[in-house]
């Protein structure tokens, strides 16, 4: 059986999951200055590093949840609807079969609309 999958909407899932990575790296320096250099007196005070860094952590943690939440998605079961990744388990890495109905799967890339 095959499974037909968007171009666009895999395209748009994976830049969720790995653009929510790189905010998350973005933030990572702000809280290392929040934790070294501001102190009392400071131009930069603590209270104005962490609302940056919780401008920027908090969405990059919803982004990467959302985009393996979308990848998780559109790979399901064409037969059955199971998804076929667990959660941990990348999609590259996709089983030949579904493991609850036994349906041999054939994934197809394509941006035709169904």
């Amino acid at each position: 059986m095959e499974l037909r999958i968007r171009k666009s909407a895999l395209r748009m899932a994976k830049i969720l999951y790995y653009g929510g990575f790189v905010l998350i790296w973005i933030a990572l320096p702000v809280m290392l200055l929040a934790v070294s250099h501001a102190g009392p007196g400071a131009l930069i005070t603590k209270a104005w590093l962490a609302k940056r860094f919780f401008a920027v952590f908090v969405p990059g943690c919803a982004m990467v949840s959302v985009g393996r939440i979308r990848q998780r998605g559109l790979y399901s079961c064409p037969n059955c609807g199971a998804p076929l990744t667990g959660f941990r388990r990348s999609p590259p890495a996709l089983p030949q079969s579904c493991e609850s109905c036994g349906v041999r799967i054939f994934v197809v890339l394509d941006d035709k609309k169904h």
